[in-house]
């Protein structure tokens, strides 16, 4: 559970320094965790309608302290290619922001 006082404190921080905090999270995880690169775009694009039809994925969010943020759901017969391309997305701003802090 995350305190009042930590959320005033978080609300305090300039978009450049909370911009930082994350690439910081990112950074020390990288190593355990989070991988950033052409594979994993190449692997959420084999997550499409053709290459699941009539199956599903299971999809469970962790957040970064290792904790479930919302119970498993299935996803029918694969992803949306909308879907595939904000994942990339999110991928490659994450990836960016890595970069800038991390060089």
């Amino acid at each position: 559970m995350v305190k009042v006082h930590h959320i005033k404190a978080l609300n305090a921080l300039t978009e450049k320094d909370k911009e930082y905090l994350i690439s910081e999270i990112l950074y020390l995880r990288a190593d355990s965790n989070i991988r950033l690169d052409k594979r994993t775009k190449k692997e959420l694009e084999n997550l499409n309608e053709k290459n699941w039809l009539g199956s599903a994925l299971i999809i469970t969010i962790t957040n970064i302290g290792g904790s479930e943020v919302i119970e498993p759901i299935a996803i029918s017969d694969g992803f949306q290619k909308e879907t595939i391309l904000a994942l990339c997305n999110e991928v490659d701003k994450c990836k960016k922001l890595k970069e800038t802090y991390n060089n």
